[in-house]
């Protein structure tokens, strides 16, 4: 698809997928008070296939962030991909030597951290 129209259409899944009406839904239920938000590691320092494609995601992260807070909400940000993950596909993670990261802690270098929340 490339880069422009890939980001078109993630775009397009943001904006429709999840919408503050579904999470009010949902709080409103009293049924669900935690969210799950699978997130790729691409989303914070794309490389690869990735750059430009993911433009935006994390303003999206950060609006249903707020949108779940304003509902009462809770949201477990689930690191979903890695790089050279497990399988080598995009869609899995690393079970094993996986090594966390901080604005501390500075090894390995050039890691994206997690800080941003």
């Amino acid at each position: 698809l490339g880069p422009e129209e890939g980001n078109r259409q993630l775009r397009r899944h943001w904006e429709t997928w999840v919408t503050q009406d579904i999470i009010k839904q949902l709080a409103e239920s009293e049924a669900v008070n935690s969210l799950r938000l699978p997130v790729g590691d691409f989303m914070y320092q794309p490389y690869g296939p990735y750059v430009g494609c993911t433009d935006g995601a994390l303003d999206y992260v950060d609006t249903l962030l707020d949108w779940a807070d304003s509902y009462g909400l809770s949201v477990l940000i689930d690191v979903h991909t890695a790089k050279d993950s497990q399988n080598g596909f995009d869609n899995s993670g690393q079970s094993l030597g996986f090594q966390w990261t901080s604005g501390l802690n500075k090894y390995p270098r050039g890691l994206t951290t997690f800080q941003h929340w």
